[in-house]
């Protein structure tokens, strides 16, 4: 009983690990997305001159980011648990300042936070190729030296 009692909790502190490595790497994808979302955006503005939902309709990215623009376009709202409160109201802003102006003005705002987002983007970049792997090692050596204390 107790050898299984052990191997349960050494699991689960490896399955607790994993889940902060998954929340890093989820808003390294989620950031990598919107840059990408950007990029689109600025194409599609400055040639086709399509609105936001036609583009947001036209193109797919992860789940994550697909049903965050969906929910966007449904309640005009944005908050996605594993961003900060900062960052959601970012977004938010950044959504909302779409569709306010002419074409020019249009692709401004879009190198504006086009500038933004890649810089927080490769910040969520770092922060998962170093916190991702650190928690998930300390984690997981917590676990290995609870059950060995354990035995």
């Amino acid at each position: 009983m107790k050898l299984v009692l052990i191997i349960v909790l050494g699991c689960s502190f490896i399955i607790l690990g994993l889940n902060v490595k998954k929340h890093y790497k989820q808003r390294m994808d989620f950031y990598d997305d919107l840059v990408k979302f950007l990029s689109v955006l600025n194409q599609e503005i400055s040639f086709l001159k399509n609105d936001l939902e036609s583009i947001i309709n036209s193109h797919h990215y992860s789940e994550d980011f697909d049903h965050f623009l969906q929910e966007y376009l449904s309640i005009r709202k944005v908050n996605l648990s594993f961003l900060s409160n900062e960052e959601n109201n970012q977004l938010l802003q950044f959504l909302d300042s779409l569709g306010k102006g002419d074409v020019e003005r249009e692709i401004n705002n879009l190198s504006f936070y086009s500038i933004q987002f890649s810089e927080k983007s490769a910040k969520v970049k770092q922060d998962e190729s170093t916190n991702g792997n650190m928690y998930f090692k300390l984690v997981s050596l917590v676990g290995i030296v609870v059950c060995i204390v354990l035995i």
